[in-house]
């Protein structure tokens, strides 16, 4: 508990009072308290400590009370501060980080009035320190117009402000946090600078100081004679919307990003204006991003830059700074998001927050996020990752009518990761449309939400812009299950070197139910980025897959050597039987996949009208890498159109073959890539051929 603090003055008084008799009052009324200590003195080192004292005390009733004779606040706490007869309490400080000297104060044993004992405090000083609070920033911007610059402080000590040689820069008032400078007009169109200097006074430390820098703006790029244009005027004035903007002028923009959400890279900010423009405005770290979402600013354009960065293949703005953000207001709803029906020309709308009508997702199962959450901290080989969607990110296919189709980016730090289980039917979605660079450098169009609120898709299945021919996952109970089954349309799927599950991973060739760690139900997660329930190895939590071993060289394969091509791998492949009679619409081959370390990476997808047809009359339509499990720790999602070829056959045969001897984990020994381990397995969570309606 806090003590109750005796006045400086009522304590001298009382003092005073006690020593005018000229005796001590145990000697005057038989009355004592006495401290088993070998000093009535405790110096505390200037970090929190507490210390026991035991107390011997003929005294009906007594108060500890605290008088602080070198600073204003309460640092020192006693408990129990009162009692009797004898006693035990703790003395405690807390730490000393602001006074940079010896803090003293006294507990005092305080009964009737009388003082009958007094324990000295004493605490090191704080270690003296001076420094900018700029946000990491050693600059301050000034109009040109006559007007005033204030530096901002952090310190702990009493300090003097100079300029250092520039006449037009005089100090003006300060604070205990601040420093004003009077700034006089400039003549010039251009900058000009000088730099200030903070010296530590009456510390010892005077040798201590902190320098800053005053820029004054010419007026030639002062804000205050700015023209407000447009994002889409300003960047017409860039060739492809690419350099540095010479003209002095403003646009007033909206933040489309949340930078609270942890979907978002923090030092990361995007903005848009009425124009329907927008610009990915890129700070030195993340502590310069404090704008929130749908803050208007007035952004000062003058000096920055657009570039295509190189690492990411974006077009973001280089160069700026919270002196760029001339005024900051917040605002309920932001900027109105433009609105696309079509996701043919997304590149065209790069950092964009844009409405795309008409969508759904290519795989309709668990949550934005389907991964391996407690393995977000693990090294992962980057060789491994095929799509380079990395530990931290997982993406979901969506797709219009026209099969036209983008990734919805999400992160795996996203606080609404689990919020939402992935809709079935289609209707509108709400991102911004970004550039993102795969780990094998290719450049993807993807978008990313800002909450749970952007994705207005609909539950309704009967709505779906595509309807399964057949279907196979997810397997959310397989517990009885002795053969993997279509969950939709009529047809069959196995491994070609087994039909039946094992329901054991162990032996070759096997083919078992595993976990794809697709959540089954929403979840909340906390301020720790823990998700709660937690993810569980069980069907209570997760979708299952298929998995299977043995990918090369099997013997007592399906396949036969003339269905492969003369001299190739013999690898094996995922057989899917089925029909697409009456077939009409474009066809899309939707599916997720990964393997492990040791599994196979590369593959092609292919159809045939029948399983045992030779190698001249399997049609090659697609090839795609697997990636590594214990790397990404999740599936990704694929899609591709199927040939025109391929509709309307009585008997439609998919394989998705091995084709190559490489692992997944892409590893590399003296003699080239790693080799496919027998006991390499590759998983198939939810696999489709779907029609267009």
């Amino acid at each position: 508990m806090k003590p109750l603090n005796l006045n400086r003055l009522s304590l001298f008084m009382l003092l005073a009072a006690a020593l005018s008799g000229g005796c001590r009052k145990d000697d005057a009324d038989g009355l004592y308290a006495r401290l088993a200590m070998s000093s009535d003195e405790i110096y505390f080192t200037a970090a929190a400590g507490k210390q026991d004292v035991e107390m011997y005390s003929n005294l009906k009733s007594w108060q500890l009370k605290v008088v602080y004779h070198t600073s204003n606040e309460s640092w020192v706490d006693v408990f129990d501060n009162r009692g009797a007869e004898d006693g035990r309490f703790t003395i405690s400080v807390s730490e000393n980080t602001t006074e940079p000297f010896v803090r003293r104060a006294d507990v005092c044993v305080v009964s009737g009035g009388a003082i009958y004992g007094t324990i000295h405090i004493r605490q090191e000083a704080a270690v003296p320190y001076l420094e900018l609070d700029m946000n990491g920033m050693s600059t301050v911007s000034a109009s040109s117009r006559e007007c005033t610059a204030t530096v901002k402080l952090r310190t702990n000590v009493v300090w003097k402000a100079e300029t250092l040689g520039a006449t037009w820069l005089t100090v003006g008032e300060s604070t205990a946090t601040t420093q004003t400078f009077n700034v006089s007009a400039s003549p010039l169109t251009d900058y000009r600078s000088a730099q200030v200097r903070f010296t530590m006074v009456g510390t010892g430390n005077e040798n201590i100081s902190v320098m800053a820098t005053i820029r004054q703006r010419g007026s030639a790029t002062d804000p205050l004679l700015a023209q407000t244009v447009t994002l889409a005027e300003a960047l017409s004035r860039l060739p492809g919307g690419v350099g540095s903007f010479t003209d002095n002028i403003c646009a007033e923009v909206y933040v489309t990003s949340d930078r609270k959400s942890g979907n978002f890279d923090a030092n990361k900010m995007w903005v848009q204006d009425a124009s329907g423009k927008a610009l990915l405005i890129q700070f030195n770290t993340p502590e310069e991003n404090i704008y929130d979402l749908n803050s208007k600013i007035r952004l000062h354009l003058v000096d920055l830059t657009v570039l295509v960065d190189p690492v990411t293949g974006q077009k973001r703005v280089s160069g700026a700074s919270v002196e760029n953000m001339l005024s900051v207001e917040a605002s309920a709803s932001g900027v109105a998001p433009v609105a696309v029906s079509s996701l043919a020309n997304l590149s065209d709308y790069e950092n964009t927050l844009v409405t795309v009508s008409g969508v759904q997702y290519e795989i309709p199962m668990g949550t934005y996020v389907n991964i391996d959450e407690s393995n977000l901290s693990s090294p992962m080989n980057p060789n491994s990752a095929a799509l380079g969607e990395t530990l931290s990110q997982y993406s979901h296919i969506l797709r219009d009518g026209a099969g036209n189709s983008i990734r919805l980016l999400t992160s795996a730090y996203f606080k609404e990761r689990f919020a939402k289980l992935i809709a079935h039917g289609s209707g509108s979605i709400t991102g911004v449309v970004m550039k993102h660079k795969m780990l094998n450098n290719r450049l993807f169009d993807v978008m990313r939400i800002r909450s749970a609120a952007d994705d207005a898709i609909s539950t309704d299945e009967t709505t779906r812009l595509t309807r399964d021919v057949v279907r196979f996952g997810p397997w959310a109970n397989n517990s009885d299950a002795n053969e993997v089954r279509a969950a939709a349309g009529t047809g069959t799927i196995k491994y070609s070197m087994r039909s039946n599950i094992t329901n054991a991973s162990t032996g070759t060739p096997s083919l078992y139910f595993a976990w794809t760690y697709a959540r089954l139900a929403t979840a909340t997660v906390d301020d720790n980025n823990e998700a709660h329930p937690a993810m569980e190895g069980s069907l209570t939590m997760q979708y299952a897959c298929i998995n299977a071993n043995v990918w090369l060289n099997g013997t007592g394969s399906s396949i036969l050597d003339a269905q492969r091509e003369p001299g190739a791998v013999r690898g094996e492949a995922w057989i899917i039987t089925t029909s697409s009679a009456g077939v009409t619409g474009d066809m899309t081959l939707v599916f997720s996949t990964s393997s492990s370390q040791t599994g196979p990476r590369f593959f092609c997808a292919e159809w045939a009208t029948g399983e045992g047809a030779l190698i001249a009359d399997w049609r090659r339509f697609y090839e795609y890498e697997s990636v590594d499990w214990n790397s990404n720790y999740h599936a990704v999602q694929f899609s591709c159109p199927m040939p025109d070829a391929a509709k309307g056959q009585a008997t439609l045969v998919v394989r998705l073959r091995v084709i190559g001897d490489a692992e997944a984990r892409n590893n590399s020994g003296s003699s080239g890539p790693n080799k496919i381990a027998s006991g390499g397995t590759n998983r198939i969570g939810y696999l489709a051929i779907t029609e267009k309606k």
